[in-house]
């Protein structure tokens, strides 16, 4: 299935320095997602539409981090990390009703040992 985004779209809520190509990499990603875990789950074309362009964005901002304390005078800037507060993939929990991205990851791993 094709991508329910697009670049401009990603680049309205997400402002970055990243290329096109960069972006549309990350739509691709988070198509991938949506396609795998949300389709299945009935949600409604517009907010898988939704939810993509704020997985992209999240997935923009691993590649092209935010800036998030930008010092006056003496020049400091930190730079959004994957471990700090992810606000567009937060936003897209927030959206999904089914509660499957708030899981992902959550599943523990069963572990068979071989003799």
């Amino acid at each position: 299935m094709p991508p329910r985004t697009t670049v401009e779209e990603v680049r309205l809520i997400c402002p970055t320095s990243a290329t096109d190509a960069q972006v549309q990499q990350c739509i691709d990603m988070a198509s991938v997602l949506v396609d795998t875990y949300l389709v299945p789950t009935g949600t409604a074309d517009p907010m898988l539409e939704t939810i993509e362009t704020y997985l992209a964005a999240d997935n923009v901002c691993l590649i092209d981090p935010r800036a998030t304390d930008i010092g006056d005078g003496d020049t400091r800037v930190s730079l959004q990390r994957s471990k700090d507060a992810r606000p567009y993939y937060d936003r897209a929990v927030a959206l999904d009703a089914s509660g499957t991205l708030a899981t992902l990851g959550t599943r523990k791993r069963t572990v068979i040992k071989l003799y």
